[in-house]
């Protein structure tokens, strides 16, 4: 555990949003279809830059800049199914003037990981070409680089 942790191995700038399973989120085999998973990261990553107060369209549309994701990953533990309710956490493990890279945990209402991943979003124009945020966008570089930065948590090793 690093000193970013709670005694749970919570980090202490993590946002929580709570869902409850429908079957729309489902497999026909009745347990949650996995890139559902990766929906439920972009409702966490939302609320997130909202509670911190850098809501998505307000800051970076509204900058001219996209946070696209180049790269995802996803590890399932424990299976999801209808009317289960579950708390998608969200938080900031990593943050540079060219990207920024959100952790997520997907746990069950007695804290258990049920599942766990990470998104990498590079900063690009209208026309997708990365760039430099802290010349392009200033403002944005700047309210982005007061939000807090922790460590990935995994269970696994």
């Amino acid at each position: 555990m690093t000193g970013s942790e709670n005694a749970a191995g919570r980090p202490p700038d993590a946002v929580d949003r709570e869902w409850e399973v429908t079957w729309g989120d489902c497999d026909p085999a009745g347990i949650v279809y996995n890139p559902r998973y990766l929906e439920w990261f972009t409702l966490g990553r939302i609320t997130y830059l909202r509670k911190w107060g850098v809501p998505y369209g307000e800051a970076f549309r509204a900058a001219g800049v996209e946070a696209v994701v180049y790269e995802a990953h996803l590890r399932i533990l424990r299976p999801s199914r209808p009317e289960d309710r579950v708390l998608i956490r969200t938080w900031i493990a990593e943050l540079s003037r060219s990207r920024l890279r959100f952790s997520y945990q997907v746990l069950d209402p007695d804290g258990q990981v049920l599942a766990e991943g990470y998104t990498t979003h590079a900063y690009v124009d209208a026309s997708g070409r990365p760039f430099d945020l802290a010349k392009r966008a200033p403002a944005l570089w700047e309210r982005l680089s007061r939000l807090p930065v922790s460590p990935p948590v995994t269970t696994l090793k």
